[in-house]
């Protein structure tokens, strides 16, 4: 029997009466890499917010690795890592507080990972998010998100950055 770590089934969502998304079927097995492509407002986010639970379906079932509830259970969350375009921590966060919070989101985290990452790109944990780049800003979530092992990834806009190569150097 395959295992789906992404499933929907008749999934709708509507905003007032524009309806984003209708009718999605998905069956996404393990070890597979899977791309949404679509133009702005095709729903590509909105679907991936529905996966993670951030917002509720209209109508409809999404599930991670078998977890239909919503909210998401903790152990489900803890091998799902999501990064979507614009979402970020306050201006005044340091990288060492998102350290902690990443440590404490699951066991499997590398923190020893993490910090040699951060000093290839001389980055220190006491860098505050405001005064990063975009890139920097893009690139740390996600570097935090890939030392976390994480199952299944979940990524808004993955071309923005140098993700493939932080994926290859996280993966090293």
């Amino acid at each position: 029997m395959t295992e789906y770590k992404l499933r929907s089934e008749s999934l709708c969502r509507q905003f007032g009466k524009a309806e984003v998304l209708h009718n999605v079927n998905l069956s996404i097995p393990s070890g597979t890499i899977c791309s949404l492509l679509g133009p702005n407002g095709a729903g590509k986010t909105t679907l991936l917010k529905l996966f993670m639970g951030l917002i509720h379906p209209t109508d409809g079932t999404c599930a991670i690795a078998g977890d239909h509830g919503l909210p998401r259970q903790q152990q489900s969350l803890q091998k799902t890592g999501c990064l979507i375009d614009g979402f970020g921590p306050p201006p005044g966060t340091r990288i060492q507080h998102l350290l902690g919070l990443s440590r404490d989101a699951g066991p499997a985290f590398d923190h020893a990972r993490a910090m040699t990452l951060l000093q290839e790109k001389s980055l220190s944990p006491r860098t505050v998010w405001r005064s990063m780049s975009k890139g920097h800003k893009r690139w740390s979530l996600l570097m935090l998100l890939l030392c976390r092992g994480c199952e299944v990834l979940l990524l808004d806009e993955p071309a923005t950055g140098s993700i493939r190569k932080l994926a290859s150097s996280c993966t090293s």
